[in-house]
């Protein structure tokens, strides 16, 4: 009996889940011990963004993967308390969260709770600005232009679509620096732009 409770234990720990996300990669997280996981992905983009945060968000690690490929990596969060973590993967145009969870020092995923937020992209060509966002859940997205006295020059909602986006003329806004505020689905992101003008 004893023998089969420490099979089953060793099963439960062993075990290993994989994700496919909208955009293809694949994502395997490996319990491979009751404080340690092993993160292995299949072609994975040149400068992806790993983080582990704790539930207010504090930075706990960080790395920036230095070439295109296969990347696995042991991690071992024996040190951290009881608590709820978010292994994000930043891909520049998208973040995956993968929700962990530390209870009595051991590991666990719930995979239900993983998400992917497709970031808001800014396009700034000439004297134009494009602001264009991919929501599966229809999420709202805000933008606020500022210039370098934090003076709101613009500020938009959109709404309603899966697919937004909006074009800015900034052809009356004087040569200077100017900074854009986008937030969507609880997460904040900032630009900075420079204007020249002819």
């Amino acid at each position: 009996m004893k023998t089969m409770i420490k099979m089953l234990t060793l099963a439960a720990l062993c075990c290993s889940f994989s994700l496919q996300a909208a955009t293809g990669d694949l994502v395997v997280m490996e319990i491979t011990g009751s404080s340690t996981f092993k993160l292995v992905m299949e072609e994975v983009p040149q400068g992806l963004q790993i983080q582990l945060k704790d539930r207010s968000g504090y930075l706990l690690h960080e790395e920036s993967v230095d070439r295109y490929g296969t990347f696995a990596k042991q991690f071992d969060l024996e040190n951290l308390p009881d608590g709820q973590y978010n292994l994000e993967l930043d891909y520049g145009t998208s973040l995956k969260v993968y929700a962990l969870t530390i209870r009595k020092g051991k590991i666990f995923n719930q995979q239900s709770d993983n998400v992917e937020f497709f970031k808001p992209v800014v396009r700034h060509d000439d004297l134009k600005l494009a602001v264009t966002q991919f929501s599966p859940q229809s999420a709202e997205l805000k933008i606020i232009l500022y210039d370098a006295d934090q003076n709101i020059l613009v500020e938009d909602v959109l709404e309603g679509s899966m697919s937004l986006g909006r074009r800015y003329d900034l052809t009356q806004l004087p040569s200077g620096e100017y900074r854009i505020y986008l937030a969507s689905e609880g997460r904040s992101y900032y630009h900075t732009l420079r204007l020249q003008q002819p």
